[in-house]
């Protein structure tokens, strides 16, 4: 029990470090980059964002138990369960802004989907689930404890199926598209190919995301039960699921750098240095397709002159 109570100590921490450097440098990346300054990287900023949060908060905390330092963790943890909920609502928005380029908006004519929108809509979520928190937290009866719980557990699973069956409905929509290409459109048939990859990417995402939260929701919904809370069989469980939940925070910045070009490009631009990388921007433009690019599923409208990657 001790060494399952020093990983489930170490563990945390260590992902948290870990998670605060990569997805620090993936919104560093993003803001210094002009080519990844697009609309859909709004999205990839603010997941990489809460992220970031969600792992300071942790680091924070351990400073605390560590140095026996005389602070409250009250808003630290509060920001904690913002940023972990805002983080996993970050991937349903992913899937709802794919599902309106490619079903509502696929010309990108109705500019449904804009940076401004986009950040008012994070803003008010933001807004929205600190409230709730803060009703949860500090003005909840202990009668409605066990409820709150509950309601907190499935929230979070339908969240997930939600998002997952929003990336199955675009992907199925995209591969039953590109079926209907024909071998010599190559153009159509590599764009078809990049967004299936893109699903791919964020359905991934999402698989982690899924796997990483199922170990808290059950902990979460055996909070309701004030019995088990001071068992020894219950702190432990509950400690490692939550090492476990701190896994997703590193996964999610792996996953995006790995698999998207775009990203892993700059890596190599890195490298050479950040002149040659502003040289060679103009060159990715034609080679890179964004997230959000405007890409219409109709395959009749090949010809469309505004069958273009977004800025």
């Amino acid at each position: 029990m001790a060494i399952v109570d020093t990983l489930a100590w170490v563990t945390p921490l260590l992902m948290s470090v870990l998670g605060v450097i990569l997805n620090l440098l993936s919104m560093g990346a993003i803001l210094s980059f002009k080519t990844l300054r697009k609309t859909k990287n709004i999205f990839i900023s603010h997941l990489s964002f809460c992220d970031f949060v969600a792992s300071i908060c942790i680091v924070i905390t351990y400073i605390k138990y560590l140095t026996q330092l005389d602070f409250s963790t009250s808003f630290v943890q509060h920001t904690f369960g913002v940023a972990l909920v805002m983080s996993l609502l970050s991937t349903l928005a992913i899937a709802v802004e794919r599902f309106i380029i490619f079903y509502l908006d696929p010309f990108g004519n109705r500019k449904i989907i804009t940076p401004f929108r986009t950040t008012l809509a994070f803003l008010v979520s933001w807004a929205c689930v600190n409230v709730m928190f803060y009703l949860m937290g500090y003005l909840i009866r202990e009668s409605l404890y066990r409820i709150s719980k509950v309601i907190l557990s499935s929230s979070i699973w339908i969240a997930i199926i939600v998002t997952a069956a929003f990336y199955g409905i675009i992907y199925q929509k995209i591969t039953s598209a590109s079926k209907g290409i024909g071998a010599s459109d190559t153009f159509l048939q590599r764009r078809y190919k990049v967004h299936q990859k893109i699903i791919v990417t964020f359905s991934l995402v999402v698989g982690t995301t899924g796997l990483c939260w199922l170990p808290l929701t059950v902990t979460e919904f055996l909070k309701a039960f004030p019995q088990v809370h001071d068992t020894p069989w219950f702190i432990a469980l509950d400690r490692i699921f939550f090492s476990i939940l701190c896994l997703n925070q590193v996964l999610n910045p792996i996953i995006v750098w790995s698999r998207m070009t775009e990203f892993r490009d700059k890596l190599k631009v890195c490298r050479r240095g950040e002149r040659e990388g502003d040289r060679g921007e103009n060159n990715e433009q034609t080679n890179l397709t964004s997230v959000s690019a405007n890409v219409p599923v109709n395959i009749d409208s090949r010809d469309n002159s505004i069958f273009t990657m977004s800025p």
